[in-house]
Parts: structure tokens; sequence; C-alpha cells
């Protein structure tokens, strides 16, 4: 993508190159074509205000002591595009992962506890695929590249694509064939068969606990749930595991767990499944994170360019105010100090009216307060009416003591304006700008001619150097021409 910057300070400029200060570029070299195109009173001379309409129309440009042909300022860098599509895919990425963790409580039943894991394990499923989907993006668009930044996030996606092959494509495996059994209906919540699907007897399961009955002899005995217990008839819940008695209840009563000797294998292989998706879903979104961090600072020159320019226009008006302002810097200080005098006067004799004013509430609410709260005597009126007296004349010298000192901080701040007035040197300033403000235009060639990423990133950098020492001085600069405005 190009972008098209344009330069405000042709004036300053031209006038930072005429080194005689006679108003005729002479000092600069033209070709015979670009002189005739130039001079447009056919003097035989350039002045600074034909070269400056020359460079506002875009016709010519300074470069190296010469005046040239214009090729416009417009920037592109290869890949800088790329790279903010790389930074919306690793954020989108992120944005949609959604994972579950489990919470396993200690009387869960080991088919509560499998489909937590199951449930689980989808989310992070889930979640992967859709960071896998960013990182092959990522990979496809920065292959092949040129700069440094693409090369290095190729090969971060290629690399984490490849350290979580193993351990995704084993979960995805073992979830797969964990969906093929033939049991896996019958431990559905909800959802049960019509008729037992294991023999009644003498098979290797037993009978079904919740189809009724089941004996001694039965590996998981009766159903729990429906009264009874295993082998305890007098305890409806079975042997409390913690403790032989099985009537003692100060301990908790665990109820027995029907399925776990057929499920328990099966949790493990959910355990398994959901310990390698974690390592995966971590490693991917550590590098869409990492990847999304090197992207955030791309060098973006035509926005630094705009803001440098804004700041050497903006300082150059303030010095333009100052130095055409009616009033000299000693005029603009002693006003701001009268100012400082007449704020500082207001703070005088401040505690005392506060204090009078908080000390008359406080007897009339204390009074009150003292009058009710004593029995409704006058005795306890009076004493309410001193202490609320007191406590409130105190609040109130505390309330006019913090208006006086705000009266006094704002005189100490006129009065430190006052000499920062008096002391500026906007001469100083200006030849400091008119400097930064060519140092700017030589930085636009680069800017121009920095088609690699790698490059553009150093001279972006240099260009938000210049914009700072323009912001400094627009900033100071500021201060003193709204001083000489309103003072």
């Amino acid at each position: 993508m190009t972008s098209s910057v344009n330069f405000s300070n042709h004036q300053w400029l031209v006038n930072s190159l005429d080194a005689n200060k006679n108003g005729k570029m002479d000092e600069l070299k033209a070709a015979d074509h670009i002189r005739r195109a130039v001079d447009t009173d056919k003097d035989g001379n350039i002045s600074q205000q034909e070269l400056v309409s020359a460079l506002k129309q875009d016709q010519v440009e300074i470069r190296q002591g010469s005046i040239e042909q214009s090729r416009g300022f417009n920037i592109h860098v290869n890949g800088l595009e790329t790279l903010k599509n790389v930074r919306s895919t690793a954020s989108q990425g992120i944005s949609n992962t959604h994972i579950f963790t489990p919470t396993l409580y200690s009387d869960d039943t080991s088919r509560d506890r499998y489909h937590k894991l199951k449930e689980s394990n989808r989310s992070y499923d889930a979640s992967i695929q859709s960071m896998e989907s960013s990182l092959r993006s990522i990979r496809d668009m920065t292959e092949g590249k040129t700069d440094a930044t693409s090369r290095a996030l190729n090969i971060q996606a290629k690399t984490t694509l490849r350290s979580t092959q193993w351990s995704t494509w084993s979960a995805r495996l073992q979830q797969n064939m964990s969906q093929t059994r033939d049991w896996f209906v019958d431990y559905t919540p909800g959802q049960r068969p019509t008729s037992p699907s294991r023999p009644s007897n003498g098979g290797t399961y037993g009978n079904d606990p919740f189809n009724g009955g089941g004996s001694s002899n039965d590996p998981y005995g009766k159903d729990p749930f429906s009264g009874g217990g295993n082998n305890v008839s007098s305890d409806p819940y079975g042997k409390d595991p913690f403790n032989s008695a099985p009537t003692d209840n100060n301990q908790p009563i665990i109820p027995n767990d029907p399925y776990l000797d057929r499920l328990d294998p099966f949790l493990r292989e959910q355990e398994q499944i959901l310990t390698n998706l974690k390592t995966s879903y971590e490693v991917m979104n550590n590098a869409l994170k990492a990847i999304k961090e090197q992207t955030n600072d791309l060098p973006d020159l035509p926005a630094t360019v705009r803001a440098t320019d804004s700041n050497i226009s903006r300082a150059f008006a303030n010095i333009g105010a100052i130095e055409n302002s009616g009033k000299t810097p000693q005029q603009v200080g002693q006003n701001i100090r009268q100012e400082a005098d007449a704020t500082e006067a207001k703070a005088t004799g401040r505690t005392g009216p506060y204090a009078g004013i908080g000390a008359g509430v406080g007897l009339v609410a204390g009074a009150a307060i003292g009058y009710f709260a004593g029995g409704r005597t006058a005795k306890s009126a009076l004493m309410g009416a001193g202490i609320g007296a007191a406590a409130s004349g105190g609040i109130g010298a505390l309330v006019g003591n913090g208006i006086d000192s705000g009266y006094k901080n704002e005189a100490s701040s006129l009065r430190s304006l006052a000499g920062r007035v008096e002391s500026y040197n906007p001469g100083a300033d200006k030849k400091t700008l008119a400097d930064t403000n060519l140092g700017f235009y030589n930085k636009l060639f680069e800017a121009r001619d920095a088609h690699d990423l790698d490059r553009a990133r150093v001279v972006n950098n240099d260009l938000k150097g210049v914009a700072g020492t323009a912001s400094n001085i627009a900033q100071r600069s500021g201060e003193i021409a709204d001083a000489h405005r309103k003072y």
C-alpha cells in the first residue's frame, strides 16, 4: 500500500537554505530547464518566493544542494500490510479461544468425572482448531518474505505447528476412538437403553445396578440410590468408607460408585487426552501472543511523518505569535505577577470566618443531637452544643486552610510562569526549529526510499526523534504564547 505524505513548512525550509539572506537561492544548483521553470519572472535568478511556490506545487524538490524534478513523497514499505494482517490474524486466533477446565469434586461419580473431562476436551480441541488455522495463515502469509520480522514469524509459526503436531494428533485419535465404543450410550446422562445390553447374570459386568435388585454375588450389589445399601440393610447408603461404623453421622457418607470398575480406564484415557490438548493449547496460545507482540510496533512511516510535520507547524505558529505580540515579555510578566498578588490576597483571613461558620453550624446541630440523645433535657442540649461547636469549628478551620492553600499555590504557579515568560528566548527556539525542519525534510527522502521493512523501522525511529524535539519546542512556546494572549 502506497501513501502520499506532505511537507508544510516550505517557507521556513527555504529561509534556512538562504545562507547569505539576500532573498535569492544562489546557494542551490539547478539544471537549465529546472531553472527556467522555477524562474517565473525571468530575471535569471530563483528567488525565495519562486522556490517556495514551486515546492508547494510539487514541481521540484531540493536534494543535496540541488533543485531537481519532484518525484513526490510516496511511501511504500514492502511487507508492511502483510504484517498488519499477521497482527490481526494473531489477535483473532487468541480471542477465539474458549476453554472449559473441569472442577472435579470428591463425591462426583466416575460418570460425572468422565463427562466433565469430555466437555473440557471438546472445548480445548475447538480452541486448538482456531489457533491452528491462525498459525497456518500466518505461515502462508509470511512465506518467502525477505524482511527479518516476517522471516522470524514464519519460522515461529512453522515450529509451533510442528512441535504440537504429535500431541494434538494423538489426543484427537483417542477422542475419535472413545466415541465409537458400544458402551458410550449407556453412560451418557439422560440416556439409558430400553433393555439391558449386558448379560443379566454370569456376564463380565453383572446386572445393571439401575435395572433392579442385584445381590451379594453381584460385584456391584444393590443400587445405592434405591435404598438397602450394599450388604448393610440397616444403612440406606452402604458402608462409610472412612469409618467401620456405618451409622456414625459424624463422618462423611460417600456412596459406592457403581461405574468405577468399568469407567476407570476410560477416565484415565480422558485425562491423558486433556493433558495432550493442554500442552498443544499452551504452546499455540503463547506463540500467537508472541507474534502479536512482535507486530504491535510496526513502522507506520506516513503517520509518523504527519505527526512530525504537525508538531513543527504548531511550534512555528507559537513562536510567530510571541514575536508578533504587542507586549514585551516584561509587560506580560508584570501582568502575571499582579494576577498572582490578587489571587494570594483572596487567602487573607480565610480561616476565621470559616471557623466561625463551622462553630455556628456545630452549635445548632450539636444541641439538637444532645437534646434527643440525652433524654430531652436542657443540660444534655447544652453539652451537645458545646461539643458540636468545638468539632465543627475545627472542621471549618480546616476547610478555610484548604481554600487558602489553594489560592497560595495558584499564586506561586503564576509567579513561576512570569519568570518563564521573561526568560524565554524565541530566537533560540526558532533556530533549533529551523534546523529540525531541514533535517525532517531530508529524512523524507530516506522514508521514500525505505521500501525494506527493516530500513523503514530505522527511519521511523529517527523521525520519532525529530518529532520529539519539535513537540518539546511546541509545548514550551505554546505556554508562552498563551501567556501573551491571556495577560
